[in-house]
């Protein structure tokens, strides 16, 4: 900069610099679906004026064979989606200031596609005789096909504390039932 008056004259130089990330907030779902719905991460930085162009992003899945998308919206926001499912997996992003180093990091677990059951029918004897050996199956049949069976959940109840009755897992959607005790109208 320079100044002139009067013949007389006077300079001075001042730096411009980018406006260094104090503080980066991070805010991630905790966890998505591996059925490709989208989720959103939003870097928020402080001060106030900071260029989110210099935010450097980058997302390390924890296994192989986790495969996922991403998406930038714009500088400070992303969508994510997972398009497999791996046991204990997760997504690790991390954004840092390109100028001062100043990173964040959030961990985005993947859980398994959720297929919700629309029909469940019982396959059953409607009566079963009483005896040690005489074991009848009973199985399930759910829709749709994509459902994991390994989500459903088997209740026996009798109907008197005195009907004695066993009962064995075979699968999934299927258990093996036996009466030990007789009670009229059991």
């Amino acid at each position: 900069i320079k100044a002139v008056v009067e013949g007389k004259e006077a300079t001075c130089s001042v730096t411009v610099t980018e406006i260094q990330a104090d503080k980066i907030t991070l805010t991630a779902p905790e966890s998505l679906s591996a059925d490709e719905t989208w989720g959103t991460v939003t870097a928020a930085v402080e001060p106030a004026g900071y260029n989110a162009d210099n935010l450097e992003w980058t997302f390390t899945p924890s296994a192989e064979g986790l495969e996922f998308d991403t998406e930038k919206v714009k500088s400070n926001e992303y969508k994510i989606r997972f398009k497999t499912f791996v046991e204990g997996g997760k997504l690790t992003v991390k954004v840092a200031d390109k100028i001062s180093g100043l990173a964040q990091t959030a961990d985005i677990a993947v859980t398994e596609k959720v297929v919700p059951a629309t029909r469940i029918s019982l396959e059953m004897p409607q009566e079963l005789t009483e005896g040690e050996e005489l074991w009848a199956s009973v199985k399930a049949t759910v829709t749709p096909e994509e459902y994991d069976a390994e989500h459903l959940v088997w209740e026996f109840e009798p109907s008197s504390a005195d009907l004695g009755f066993k009962y064995e897992k075979v699968s999934a959607t299927e258990y093996k039932v036996c009466f030990s005790a007789y009670v009229e109208g059991g």
